[in-house]
């Protein structure tokens, strides 16, 4: 059986194929090209003895960590090219350091790095050892240049935070009458004691033997006091006393000794023996027979 024979018409699209890949031939090769140059350019930056670091700039007060100790615990981090370094490694290394609160690492073209750093404050001492910061972290450090005027938290290992927050609103409510507190505690039965200093000018300190019934050799140092304040309704108790206190107890307070602020309805004081019995100030009903 014989094939018909075919007749096949040419399209002219068969002969623009080849002249489309050789229009696009020329520019893909000026690609790849650039691409290598690229790669090596790169690869050039990057080499450890490229753009070396000179320098580190600081910024910061650094009143009770010191620069150029960090600057000797980050060296073996800061060596060789800028462009490569481990800016967040750097960062946690000086972040470890006693008493820094916050890090800002940054490169400085061509050959330094830029640090930041931010200082805890310390607000109080802690009574476990150590110091408590204002942003509520304790630092361990025991020959810190940190002034001793300051006021002494004491508590549980993981109290601190809740000794802060306390210290911070019942020292605005005790602020406003004359008393700033110097001592804040929280027992493991989660009671609270206070010792409190008046700020008062002018407190009545009596300094005639002839009239004082024996009082007169009182110290000239600042008048400090005990709030015993328990466990339940310590904010209230706080304020309660606050509201009475500039009435009730300014103009002696001198001889104050203790203040028991676990009462339903008011207070008790315990004078500086002056041969004056316990005195309960608006109070009735003491409420202690389960508190510490």
């Amino acid at each position: 059986m014989s094939r018909k024979p075919v007749n096949r018409r040419i399209k002219e699209s068969d002969f623009v194929l080849p002249a489309f890949g050789h229009r696009f031939a020329a520019p893909l090769g000026i690609m790849l090209l650039l691409a290598a140059i690229g790669l090596f350019v790169v690869d050039q930056i990057f080499q450890p003895t490229a753009f070396p670091v000179q320098k580190i700039n600081w910024t910061g007060n650094f009143e009770l960590t010191n620069y150029e100790r960090i600057e000797k615990k980050i060296s073996p981090m800061v060596q060789g090219n800028v462009l490569a370094l481990d800016l967040h490694k750097i960062e946690q290394s000086v972040k470890s350091v006693n008493w820094v609160d916050e890090v800002s690492v940054r490169r400085g073209w061509p050959d330094s790095i830029a640090i930041s750093v931010t200082e805890h404050i310390p607000v109080a001492r802690w009574g476990r050892g150590g110091w408590v910061t204002k942003s509520g972290a304790v630092v361990d450090d025991p020959n810190a240049l940190v002034s001793k005027r300051l006021p002494i938290f004491d508590g549980p290992v993981e109290g601190h935070e809740e000794i802060l927050r306390r210290y911070r609103d019942w020292g605005s409510i005790l602020a406003p009458v004359g008393l700033m507190i110097e001592e804040i505690e929280l027992t493991e039965r989660g009671s609270w004691k206070v010792r409190v200093k008046v700020t008062d000018e002018g407190v009545f300190r009596p300094v005639d033997r002839m009239v004082d019934t024996g009082v007169a050799n009182l110290s000239p140092e600042p008048v400090l006091f005990n709030l015993q304040i328990g466990r339940s309704n310590a904010d209230d108790r706080i304020a309660r006393f606050s509201r009475v206190y500039r009435d009730s107890l300014l103009s002696k307070v001198s001889l104050v000794k203790h203040v028991d602020l676990r009462h339903t309805n008011g207070f008790s004081v315990k004078w500086i023996p002056v041969e004056e019995p316990e005195t309960e100030i608006k109070g009735n009903d003491p409420d202690r027979s389960k508190e510490a």
